[in-house]
């Protein structure tokens, strides 16, 4: 920022500087570097100088970046989370969704936030998974982010209950994390046997 006021004439540094206090600063590092860089642009556009056809290609630049961020948004959204719990509901014989998952904070905010979006008469219940009943639960949520490795297959609870993947949910990868739904199979095979 620095080396750029630099090249600007004090009559542009003053036009730049009164954008900067114009656009509204949040308190995250990168945040302010990115408001503080477009300030410096938009006063490059407004100079009339060679500087505007710099300012327009970055911008250009910067909006083209943010459109590959914005499509994954508006395709997968922060994640499938009420396509999860409405798949679960439909492929489950009773009322009661009940799940567990690898981390009790964040897949239980979620269970508790989505069962709105669920059918009438199912509700959702989360067992933390150092509650875990004897033969697991009837589905098990694995998280993951976009630097994180798929996981496998077939995954075990803490009392050695396995559960096979059938679904993933991806997310766009600015907020949120991947979901990979599992199905217990020794509940599976319980239900199977019981009709």
């Amino acid at each position: 920022m620095v080396l750029v006021l630099l090249l600007d004439s004090d009559r542009h540094r003053a036009r730049t500087l009164h954008t900067a206090r114009a656009i509204r600063v949040s308190d995250h590092p990168l945040s302010v570097w990115q408001r503080g860089v477009l300030s410096i642009l938009l006063g490059w556009l407004r100079s009339g100088s060679g500087l505007r056809i710099l300012a327009l290609l970055l911008l250009t630049l910067y909006l083209a970046g943010n459109g590959w961020h914005t499509t994954r948004l508006i395709q997968f959204g922060r994640g499938g989370y009420s396509e999860a719990l409405r798949f679960m509901a439909d492929n489950t014989a009773g009322d009661t969704v009940v799940v567990s998952g690898d981390h009790d904070f964040r897949n239980a905010a979620v269970v508790q936030f989505y069962p709105k979006f669920l059918p009438p008469g199912k509700r959702a219940i989360y067992t933390p998974s150092g509650w875990l009943p004897v033969d697991g639960t009837e589905w098990w949520i694995l998280h993951r982010r976009d630097n994180e490795a798929a996981p496998s297959p077939v995954i075990m609870d803490r009392p050695g209950n396995r559960y096979k993947q059938v679904r993933e949910y991806p997310y766009a990868g600015l907020s949120g994390f991947q979901w990979y739904l599992f199905r217990n199979r020794g509940n599976a095979i319980r239900r199977i046997e019981r009709r």
